[in-house]
């Protein structure tokens, strides 16, 4: 489905909004664009029309949300076009701000291409913290701004689930974070690995990482998908 333009303008009517958001992306795996998720403030929305996005090609931008936001299957965010916030140089593929939601929850997201991460002013925001965002983060350049400017404390999260390595998206095992690049040998410094071992390197071609070494084995494709298989470039026409 094609992605939005909106940035943060706020809409006439929140409900005609919601329908628009929830028409747009029901059913929706491939976001052509950007990935747009604002002015959502009445506590009766229910954002599970989301739950079937696996990728988008532009930015992600969370605003002025107040109700949970869950992307289950979100994998890869390419960011071929960026949001720039006019006080600051940093140009964003996921940006998140001013929301007053208690839990981001995007337990699959691997890999970020391009771009940076920005949580600007989130009053209620749990986990966030906890997640290693060098994992994620693969673009030149890109990097993990956190600013929260309240005179109020934050709020006291829960812990991670037990069974976390290391940070979590939200309460309960599905929501651990994968690791698929920090973890990895030295050998596999240009990409991701499937294990910790030498020759558990992922195919250069892959994005996010992989189950195995081949060109077939990606999660996802860093440029080009054809027949199954991660490629560099397209193929000719026949």
């Amino acid at each position: 489905c094609i992605g939005t333009n909106g940035r943060m303008s706020v809409p006439s009517s929140q409900h005609h909004h919601y329908r628009n958001l929830r028409d747009r992306y029901t059913n929706c795996t491939y976001v052509d664009g950007n990935l747009e998720i604002t002015w959502l403030q009445n506590s009766t929305f229910d954002l599970s029309f989301l739950q079937y996005i696996r990728e988008v090609t532009g930015y992600v931008l969370i605003s002025h949300v107040d109700v949970k936001v869950v992307l289950p299957r979100l994998q890869i965010i390419r960011g071929r076009t960026l949001f720039k916030l006019n006080i600051h140089d940093v140009e964003f593929a996921l940006l998140v701000t001013m929301c007053n939601m208690y839990n981001l929850e995007m337990p699959a997201l691997r890999d970020i291409l391009n771009g940076s991460v920005g949580m600007y002013n989130n009053y209620n925001l749990c986990h966030i913290k906890t997640i290693n965002w060098d994992e994620i983060i693969t673009g030149p350049g890109g990097k993990y701004v956190y600013i929260y400017n309240f005179t109020s404390p934050e709020r006291v999260c829960p812990e991670c689930d037990s069974t976390c390595e290391q940070g979590c998206w939200g309460e309960g095992p599905e929501n651990c974070q994968k690791f698929s690049k920090t973890n990895c040998s030295p050998q596999c410094w240009q990409g991701r690995c499937f294990g910790p071992n030498p020759r558990e390197c992922c195919h250069l071609f892959c994005a996010g990482g992989c189950t195995g070494p081949k060109q077939s084995d990606c999660l996802a494709c860093k440029n080009f998908f054809d027949d199954g298989v991660c490629t560099q470039e397209c193929p000719p026409m026949q």
